[in-house]
Order: structure tokens, then C-alpha cells, then sequence
């Protein structure tokens, strides 16, 4: 009756719920195969993840056309910078402007003796800070992308 069918929602909610999820993929995960102890749980687990992680072929197709259009090098750094709603009144996050965050990306371009710098980021304003103050760096930037919409100091 009514009983049994609060049990079972009850049940569904703890199954479904985030701890166990986990608990279950550790479970899964910590039970490395015979054939494969000798190597270890760590290298079964990164296996395991690489196969699950792959990108199908659509995927692979659609990284390979922004490769292609971003003209992608490799060795290469890759830099992240949200503008837009991050820098608002509320948020934690620190927001730097271009000529901060230049001396770190040339310190690291130098060092490794990179060939590229792909920026991925919101700000149009940020894009053409960075290719104005640093010429000399390859900058891949994912083009045309209209970041007007995104930016509000562009």
C-alpha cells in the first residue's frame, strides 16, 4: 500500500542520491581486475577514465575545426579570462586587466619556449588589449566569435 510505495521513493532518493553515486563509483572503480592488480588501481583508474573521456567522432571533428581555425601550435599555453558577470559587486573573484596578467603569460611563453597562446575568454576588449600590448606572441583566439554580446567593456 501507501507504505511500501513511500519505501520505494525513499530507496530511489538514497540510490540516486549524490553520496551514493559516489560511493558507488569509488566501489567500481577500486575493483581493479585480476588481470590487472600487478599495475595497480591507479593506473586501471586512469584507463578506465581515458576510454570513458574519449570524444566521439563528432566531437573529435568539431576540436579538430577549431584547431584549424585558431591555426593551433603546439607546445602552447592555455588562458582562461572571464569578464562580464565575474567582475560584478558580489562576486570573490579578482579581476585583472590585461596588463596584469601580461608579465605571467610572457614569463611562461618565454620559459617553456611555447609557440602559441590560446585565450579563451568572454571579453573582446581583453582580445585586443592582449594583441595590441604583446605583438610578438602567437595569440590563438577562437575567431570570428562575437563577444560584443558577452563584454560589457567592449
Amino acid at each position: 500500500g501507501k507504505r511500501n510505495v513511500e519505501r520505494d521513493v525513499e530507496n530511489r532518493e538514497i540510490e540516486n542520491s549524490p553520496t551514493n553515486a559516489h560511493r558507488m563509483w569509488t566501489l567500481a572503480m577500486s575493483s581493479t581486475p585480476q588481470r590487472f592488480k600487478d599495475k595497480g588501481s591507479l593506473w586501471y583508474m586512469a584507463h578506465m577514465l581515458q576510454y570513458v573521456m574519449r570524444p566521439n567522432l563528432h566531437l573529435q571533428r568539431l576540436i579538430l575545426a577549431a584547431k584549424r581555425a585558431v591555426r593551433w601550435v603546439s607546445p602552447s599555453l592555455g588562458v582562461h579570462v572571464r569578464r562580464g558577470d565575474a567582475c560584478e559587486k558580489g562576486h570573490e573573484r579578482l579581476c585583472v586587466g590585461s596588463q596584469e596578467l601580461l608579465p605571467d603569460i610572457r614569463r611562461m611563453y618565454l620559459q617553456y619556449q611555447l609557440r602559441g597562446v590560446y585565450l579563451a575568454t568572454d571579453s573582446a576588449s581583453m582580445v585586443r588589449e592582449l594583441k595590441i600590448a604583446a605583438p610578438d606572441i602567437n595569440w590563438m583566439v577562437l575567431e570570428p566569435l562575437d563577444r560584443q554580446q558577452l563584454d560589457p567593456t567592449s
